[in-house]
């Protein structure tokens, strides 16, 4: 299939991820059988900062900004309408937010700014 395609691994000031996900959909392409394994275990060390609110809102927005890139590596490009309709809920996500966080559900707040985070990654960043 390839292998894993390091470009889309976080390096730098690269917010994209997902290298796993894309590798994946090669192998779902070339017609490969993929099966979902419970007892499999893979390590990571996870630091503090990165499981602070401001690094899950770049991952987020991160996986919006991979999910485009795998979108375009398959040559799908967005046309006006879509971006505008998909610009509308972004938007929808953050007023949500904010309706959340006035009301003090904190953590709905927090979901819905991290949907429209996503949604923005997609949008805007690469």
């Amino acid at each position: 299939a390839g292998g894993f395609r390091t470009d889309l691994g976080r390096t730098g000031r690269s917010m994209l991820l997902g290298e796993d996900s894309e590798f994946g959909e090669q192998l779902a392409q070339l017609g490969k059988r993929i099966v979902y394994s419970p007892s499999c275990r893979i390590q990571h060390f996870i630091s503090s900062n990165k499981i602070s609110r401001q690094s899950i809102k770049t991952r987020w927005e991160g996986a919006g900004a991979t999910t485009r890139a795998c979108y375009e590596l398959q040559g799908r490009k967005l046309n006006l309408k879509d971006k505008l309709h998909t610009f509308i809920r972004m938007r929808q996500q953050f007023g949500k937010s904010l309706r959340y966080r006035i009301s003090g559900k904190r953590k709905a707040a927090f979901q819905s700014e991290l949907n429209a985070l996503r949604i923005r990654g997609f949008l805007f960043k690469m």
